[in-house]
């Protein structure tokens, strides 16, 4: 498997706040598409800009989330083929995405549809961390829980999940043992 970065420009439709980030996309047509963001400071003016889009057939906005659904979406061509793994603002203009491919996807089709490639990474055949473990990596870091001192601990962690504080341990003490190994094996 293979990781490219990739830059390409906001859609307007997506771009609703300080910070966007896609958390999941569904294609429901040929041409269309379904996606979850993650909006942080949503910015009325623009939500308001996307409901008058021709292209936005549904638009639901609430608690730092938007479901937009398009008739046409840009995205749909862009990762036909590959898994959308991180999708994220960069700025103003534009935004990163982290796409998985397998071998045999062609990094032409990119090139044809102008977006940047940033960057190409081949994942090795090593263990990699699950998805779960990952979330809960990226909750303890986003809330501080490897900051020094910790401005969070494995307790709140847990309870914003819904899980025990034993259980969130042993996810995290799991994952950081796996990038250890990784990390010792280079």
């Amino acid at each position: 498997m293979i990781e490219i970065t990739v830059r390409v420009p906001i859609p307007e439709e997506f771009n609703l706040g300080k910070e966007i980030r896609i958390e999941q996309y569904m294609p429901t047509n040929k041409s269309g598409g379904r996606i979850l963001l993650r909006i942080k400071e949503k910015d009325e003016k623009r939500i308001k800009e996307a409901l008058a889009s021709p292209n936005v057939m549904k638009l639901d906005v609430s608690q730092g989330f938007a479901s937009i659904v398009l008739n046409r979406c840009a995205i749909c061509r862009i990762i036909e083929g590959t898994f959308l793994l991180e999708a994220k603002k960069e700025n103003e203009q534009t935004m990163l995405w982290k796409l998985l491919v397998t071998e045999s996807f062609s990094v032409d089709k990119l090139k044809e549809l102008n977006v940047e490639i940033v960057s190409i990474k081949k994942l090795s055949e090593r263990a990699e961390l699950t998805e779960r473990e990952e979330r809960v990596l990226k909750i303890a870091y986003d809330l501080g829980y490897f900051e020094v001192p910790k401005k969070t601990g494995v307790r709140k962690i847990a309870k914003g999940l819904g899980r025990s504080p034993s259980t969130i341990n042993e996810i995290i003490r799991r994952a950081e043992k796996k990038i250890m190994k990784r990390w010792n094996e280079r």
